[in-house]
């Protein structure tokens, strides 16, 4: 969202920069965004909030007064669309969770009527435009954008024999099966895991500890300079359960590493042609995780042609490529596109 906000505002557009609660914030935006969030929080009974929340939506988007609203978020681009009905704004929305993800009920019930009602779908991958068409018809406007690659720091230094893993600690990011497919290997190379943050940092730990690999599992826990691990590691390896959109693999492979991904339900299999710019593997199976893994710990060529060929998704998930894409989809509708864009 940042990298998309920012690019807006570099091409001439007024963006408000809309979120829906307060939070530390961590990227960066051009000083022409206009940021807006919530004074208070939302509190007292489930139905208060959401009141509270609609409201706030509102208010807010009328008062900018913006020519069209791009929404992100499965279960607030609902939200959205309810709060803003009547207005006559063109709406996009942008799911960015994985596909499979379930709701309830009255939820899957919601987010059809909801959908409906936008202007358009914008979708991360293939397989999450498949299941909007399923959950919508084949004749919605759904288009496929992948996420925007940020500029990768390149450092000049020797890559190290560790394997990478990226992300937070979360049970969906798939850092046990990692960790399991690393201990079938005898390799002198190191698995690192950068990030943390979640709930599954103790049970990793006593998951090294009980394989007796402690020595050979490094925890470096919230990263600042993630392109620096980039450029130092030998191989990555995304053992995710799910993805909306993996950027860490993107990540990765424009930093040039060979990679090495489960194929799950979306993400790696649009960003991977199996052996030639990485290596997809399917899901859960943890023995063949680790034969690919050692496959590349033993094979320097196979590494550099990999990693080659990874890199050149620079060019296909480039801001101007993928930013230019959203401005022609989300001001389609537009008379004038000369107006203010809204990033919420």
């Amino acid at each position: 969202m940042c990298n998309l906000a920012n690019y807006f505002c570099s091409e001439g557009y007024t963006v408000y920069y809309i979120v829906l609660y307060k939070f530390k914030k961590f990227y960066e935006l051009n000083e022409g965004i206009v940021y807006i969030e919530p004074k208070e929080k939302y509190i007292g009974s489930k139905l208060r909030y959401h009141v509270g929340l609609l409201r706030y939506i509102r208010t807010t988007v009328k008062a900018c007064m913006p020519d069209t609203v791009l929404s992100f978020g499965d279960y607030h681009n609902a939200m959205v669309i309810l709060a803003l009905q009547g207005l006559n704004i063109p709406i996009y929305l942008s799911d960015r969770s994985s596909p499979s993800i379930h709701f309830g009920t009255f939820m899957r019930v919601f987010r059809k009527w909801a959908y409906r009602k936008s202007t358009g779908i914008i979708a991360q991958t293939e397989r999450a435009a498949n299941q909007k068409r399923q959950m919508l018809g084949h004749n919605f406007n759904i288009t496929v954008i992948p996420n925007v690659i940020r500029e990768i720091s390149a450092y000049p230094v020797k890559r190290e024999k560790y394997i990478l893993g990226v992300g937070r600690h979360d049970r969906v990011k798939g850092f046990d099966r990692l960790i399991n497919a690393y201990a079938l290997i005898c390799t002198d190379w190191k698995l690192v895991l950068a990030g943390g943050g979640a709930n599954e940092t103790d049970n990793l730990r006593r998951q090294v500890k009980e394989l007796k690999i402690e020595d050979n599992v490094i925890f470096l826990g919230k990263v600042t300079d993630i392109d620096r691990i980039y450029a130092k590691a030998g191989i990555f390896c995304l053992p995710s359960r799910s993805e909306g959109f993996p950027n860490a693999l993107c990540e990765a492979m424009a930093s040039g590493l060979p990679c090495v991904s489960f194929d799950i339900v979306a993400g790696p299999s649009d960003l991977i042609e199996n052996n030639k710019n990485g290596i997809l593997v399917k899901d859960g199976d943890i023995q063949a995780m680790a034969d690919q893994l050692f496959l590349l710990i033993n094979d320097a060529t196979l590494r550099e042609k990999l990693g080659n060929e990874a890199s050149k998704i620079k060019e296909d998930l480039a801001l101007q490529v993928c930013g230019r894409e959203f401005l022609r989809v989300i001001t389609s509708q537009l008379y004038n596109v000369g107006g203010p864009v809204i990033v919420g």
